[in-house]
């Protein structure tokens, strides 16, 4: 009988991927199919509230696998209200809807797929200079993830299908961040999804690789005729974080197959006590023929984040982020951008009982509710933010997982 400790936020779950959640499992002989190993938020499942009790409680792995149901249906959804200085808008908004289907087809094989609908505002200005005060519900396949682990051979996972770029600290899904907004890191620096194939190999617990192919950055269907090709590699010497580094090497642009895009991305998580979380990434790109001279076009960037929890049910996330844009081929204007970033945060109960699943590579578990609000001073080195040098957005935030 396996058996083990619900550290936190209960048990760590490593993904196909190994970027969403953390484990330990294979030091009890568990591999990535029998562990309900599959990629997305909140995709890691486990339905099983009669057996999950409070924090530090052994957890038997065997009856959760008898009691999970056939077809495991989880969700999130994210409600807001935005203000930005520079175009003196403000906003309230139900941002997005996400309904993730988890199941497991044998031993061996699993699928995870995530439904995301998500408000976005129509691009554009009124006759009065502001937003043009409209915009559109999207619905999209944001995950589709295909994965088999051979009978008798844990340490590979063969994987296919959509799913979140193996990169950085940040995520895409909210509930997954200790902030309401997104660093112009996450935004420019680095890919957010890719549709393609990853090889994983785990020798030791403490290190794993992954291959990658797949069509480009960010785009369901490939835009050229090369593919995009990639590797991870997965330092995690301690119980709660690790460091992470990836490469991505391809032709990006549409019918374009000649010039060739390279990253190079770091990330770290240290969680040196229950109450702090470290987060923080590094980015270095170039890019062929997009310089405006129609040379190599460079951009750098990092982002430092801190989260210290105050209270059982209260913290607050401090992030600086800066990103270099010297010849314009990621923001369209030739710049340095700064971020400065305050969110106070409070929250309440485990996500779904029997659902175990935490901030990436921590202990700290996802909270079924949650209230934040983001005060985030902005700064350029041109007028990139309504034709001026500066903003001061402000973003109040409300999470409910289901």
């Amino acid at each position: 009988m396996q058996r083990m400790t619900a550290l936190g936020s209960g048990l760590m779950l490593r993904t196909p991927f190994g970027d969403i959640f953390e484990t330990r499992l294979r030091r009890f002989g568990a591999g990535p199919a029998s562990i309900f190993g599959i990629l997305g938020l909140p995709g890691i499942a486990l339905a099983a509230a009669a057996v999950a009790g409070t924090q530090d409680t052994p957890v038997d792995l065997e009856e959760i696998n008898a009691r999970a149901p056939a077809l495991q249906v989880t969700g999130f959804g994210v409600a807001t209200y935005g203000y930005r200085s520079g175009e003196n808008e403000n906003s309230l908004a139900a941002s997005k809807l996400a309904v993730s289907l988890f199941k497991r087809i044998g031993p061996t094989f699993s699928v995870f797929g995530q439904l995301t609908t998500l408000f976005e505002e129509a691009e554009g200005e009124d006759e009065e200079g502001g937003g043009s005060g409209s915009g559109e519900l999207e619905t999209e396949i944001d995950n589709l993830i295909f994965s088999f682990t051979p009978r008798g051979v844990p340490e590979l996972n063969l994987s296919f299908g959509r799913f979140d770029a193996p990169i950085g600290f940040e995520r895409d899904d909210e509930p997954l961040n200790l902030e309401p907004t997104r660093s112009f890191n996450f935004e420019f620096a680095r890919p957010v999804k890719l549709t393609g194939a990853v090889l994983r190999y785990t020798p030791v617990p403490t290190w794993n690789l992954s291959l990658l192919a797949v069509n480009g950055w960010d785009t369901a269907l490939d835009n050229n005729d090369a593919k995009t090709l990639g590797a991870r590699v997965e330092f995690l010497p301690f119980e709660f974080g690790g460091i992470g580094i990836t490469a991505l090497y391809g032709a990006e642009k549409d019918e374009n197959s000649s010039d060739q895009r390279l990253l190079v991305s770091g990330d770290l998580t240290l969680q040196p006590a229950r109450s702090l979380i470290v987060g923080a990434e590094g980015n270095a790109g170039r890019e062929e023929g997009s310089a405006p001279d129609g040379g190599t076009a460079t951009w750098a960037g990092g982002a430092v984040t801190l989260f210290y929890r105050v209270h059982r049910n209260a913290g607050v996330t401090f992030r600086y982020d800066y990103f270099e844009d010297p010849d314009g081929a990621r923001t369209g204007v030739g710049q340095v951008l700064r971020s400065v970033t305050i969110a106070p945060m409070i929250f309440f109960r485990h996500a779904v009982a029997g659902i175990f699943s935490t901030i990436p590579r921590t202990s700290f578990a996802l909270p079924a509710v949650a209230l934040r609000l983001g005060i985030r001073f902005d700064r350029s080195t041109a007028p990139f933010f309504a034709n001026r040098d500066k903003e001061t957005h402000a973003v109040l935030e409300g999470i409910v997982i289901f």
